[in-house]
């Protein structure tokens, strides 16, 4: 038997089956090649049987994964946010209103303004800043 696999650990077909492939791989009667496809059979036919066992020993190893077997609910999936950006004024908006629309009058500033208000208060605080006194 193999040393991973416990035996009481197998179910009775499994055991009939390695015994089978233990018997097919000393059975003098035969040639040698049928032997082999015998034994290679019931080993496959073993591996085939454990498969499932081995994916549930998988899944149970694996947080993500063990709720399938448990009857737990399975974890949040907490998705992957990238942090927001803050939103910047671009610089050719900022050239436009000191290039060409504080020089107009007040009416098309305000229309200006509101056609742009997520630059609105960015904007005015620069104009504030610049039409301060400087002190020296």
């Amino acid at each position: 038997m193999n040393k991973h696999i416990k035996p009481d650990s197998l179910t009775p077909e499994e055991i009939e089956m390695a015994h089978r492939a233990k018997a097919a791989l000393y059975s003098q009667r035969g040639t040698q090649q049928s032997t082999k496809c015998t034994c290679i059979d019931a080993v496959e036919e073993i591996i085939f049987l454990r498969a499932d066992d081995f994916v549930i020993q998988v899944e149970m190893a694996d947080p993500r994964d063990r709720w399938r077997h448990t009857g737990e609910l399975p974890p949040a999936v907490v998705p992957e946010s990238s942090p927001k950006k803050e939103y910047r004024t671009p610089q050719a908006t900022i050239d436009a209103f000191f290039g060409w629309v504080v020089r107009q009058d007040q009416t098309y500033q305000a229309r200006w303004l509101a056609e742009h208000p997520r630059d609105e208060a960015y904007l005015r605080k620069l104009w504030e800043d610049k039409c301060k006194p400087q002190s020296k």
